[in-house]
């Protein structure tokens, strides 16, 4: 019988505490920052809007090709074959739900 792991009651708050640093901090630093350069907070927005849109848009394709060209009707190369089965590279170049070292959550059998 295959069980999943169960999460402590202190991992998730270092996961709140992580959540409310990663929102908290560069916002702080932006106003700082504003402030400091007398900048228009408008270029804060820009700068943030410019890393949503190549981080989030157009990194998934580049990453979908990489990870799994089958699936986009691409044969298969030894980039794809090296980023799947290389945990390391996998990690860096960002998993997916399509590759196969991905998962949900780490069974643990007993």
């Amino acid at each position: 019988m295959t069980e999943f792991a169960k999460v402590g009651t202190q991992q998730i708050g270092f996961l709140a505490l992580g959540t409310i640093l990663m929102i908290v901090v560069p916002i702080v630093t932006a106003i700082i920052w504003t402030k400091r350069k007398k900048e228009r907070f408008s270029t804060v927005l820009v700068g943030a809007a410019t890393f949503l849109l190549f981080v989030v848009i157009l990194e998934k394709p580049v990453q979908a090709v990489l990870i799994a060209p089958s699936q986009m009707g691409l044969a298969g190369t030894g980039i794809s074959t090296f980023v799947n089965y290389s945990p390391p590279t996998h990690v860096e170049v960002g998993a997916s739900d399509r590759s196969p070292l991905s998962c949900c959550a780490t069974p643990v059998t007993r």
